[in-house]
């Protein structure tokens, strides 16, 4: 009899420990960014303040290496591993990085009422949609992927996406490059994309 109850006690000690590992594993903790992180980020959303997004997802997601052709014509020349590392990293984003920019930072629940909002309000024929401050052809939530550092650290890369609704969006892989102290793109881009059914892993 103790045995047996050795045995429940155990099986249900191992059970848990293994819910708490699948749980680690669906849901990963987010980090602040890195200064040299916090920088590029910034320093993109400094150079597309011209985009009228009128949200910023509170966290980024990973990046797929795999998006993007080894003989990419935007990778000329550059040294990236294209190998997706054993335990990518997410980060927590805040206002801090939009450097005074009046755009909310908004969290998974809010993002997924916002869309389905939006899904409901189509303001005209051309899928202009109603946005933050209410005014037309705002482009939707902003999301931006993990970087992606060259070995020499000039160079990075990063993908974002723009959702507009909960079937709309579009996104692009972006080379960076460090030039006198600011992040700037400057090579074309590595893709683009449309409408994906999975915009972000």
């Amino acid at each position: 009899m103790k045995l047996l109850r050795h045995v429940v006690i155990l099986s249900i000690g191992l059970a848990g420990a293994s819910s708490k590992h699948l749980l680690s594993i669906d849901q990963p903790s987010y980090a602040p960014p890195t200064s040299e992180q916090a920088q590029v980020y910034g320093d993109f959303l400094e150079q597309f303040s011209k985009v009228r997004f009128g949200f910023l997802a509170d966290r980024t997601f990973y990046f797929e290496r795999a998006r993007i052709k080894k003989n990419a014509p935007c990778l000329k020349g550059l040294r990236f591993s294209l190998e997706d590392p054993p335990a990518p990293t997410l980060h927590s984003l805040d206002s801090s990085v939009l450097r005074g920019r009046s755009i909310p930072v908004v969290n998974e629940q809010e993002e997924l009422a916002i869309l389905s909002k939006r899904d409901a309000n189509r303001t005209s024929d051309d899928g202009g949609l109603t946005g933050n401050s209410g005014t037309a052809n705002d482009l939707g939530i902003m999301a931006l992927s993990e970087i992606t550092f060259d070995k020499s650290h000039n160079y990075a890369l990063l993908r974002y996406v723009i959702l507009c609704g909960s079937h709309c969006n579009s996104g692009s892989t972006l080379v960076l490059e460090r030039v006198d102290s600011k992040w700037r793109v400057v090579r074309p881009a590595c893709n683009v994309s449309i409408n994906e059914a999975s915009p972000r892993p």
